[in-house]
């Protein structure tokens, strides 16, 4: 009885080990690609991050996943076709992850919207505000342009971070690794929402498919603070 225990819990403990170093085998390929990247981009995004006070492997973090999930082929493929719906229809009709970082267009009008909201509050950000006397399809088109360049992309990720400071300031975290998965989860399923939806959903294996697919995936959150923990072995 005893060995027929202590086999299971060898295969258990050896799941487990699987279970988190299977991203990494599935994102093998990418991670070199994720490494250039940020070697090339590792002075622009630490300008950013000391201009907006904010520590650069929390925000790096934030986005890795993202960074792993990106395909440069792809991401021409799809956005080139859904351009021109968006800036006609809007996101409610056309809503698809542009860049390294993945933002949606509703990603950023959501930003907008809760820096104007609050504008006092985020002056470091008020450029980000789209001015509303222009046509809602020229502001779309403003909006995209935006989102495919790298500046532009860490000024809204940076902002994202402070919305998040301010809008769950209510929350008390235990340590950075708490908050860390709190801000990547909000990252992936939206800082608009509830904060109980993004804590019941933040450790469930979605990523990078979605809910509804049924093979393989993992926890976006754990990638997360993986890299943060240990960015150079992750690269």
């Amino acid at each position: 009885m005893s060995r027929i225990f202590s086999i299971l819990l060898f295969v258990c403990f050896n799941s487990l080990i699987l279970a988190k170093d299977s991203y990494e085998l599935y994102f093998r390929e990418e991670r070199i690609e994720v490494a250039k990247f940020l070697q090339t981009n590792h002075q622009k995004m630490e300008r950013k991050a000391n201009h907006f006070n904010h520590e650069q492997n929390f925000v790096t973090a934030i986005v890795y996943p993202e960074l792993l999930r990106y395909n440069f082929v792809q991401d021409f493929i799809e956005t080139s076709g859904l351009e021109l719906v968006y800036m006609r229809y809007g996101a409610k009709t056309a809503d698809f992850s542009i860049g390294h970082f993945q933002m949606k267009p509703s990603f950023a009008e959501h930003i907008e919207k809760y820096i104007k909201e609050n504008e006092a509050v985020f002056n470091q950000y008020k450029k980000l505000i789209i001015k509303q006397k222009a046509k809602p399809i020229l502001q779309r088109k403003l909006r995209l342009t935006r989102l495919k360049q790298m500046d532009w992309q860490l000024t809204y990720l940076h902002a994202f971070i402070a919305i998040c400071d301010h809008k769950f300031r209510f929350l008390k975290f235990n340590n950075t690794k708490d908050k860390l998965r709190f801000y990547a989860a909000c990252y992936n399923i939206g800082f608009h929402k509830q904060h109980k939806n993004i804590l019941l959903n933040q450790n469930n294996n979605t990523f990078p498919n979605g809910p509804k697919y049924l093979g393989e995936q993992f926890c976006y959150a754990s990638i997360a603070f993986d890299y943060y923990l240990n960015p150079k072995a992750m690269m």
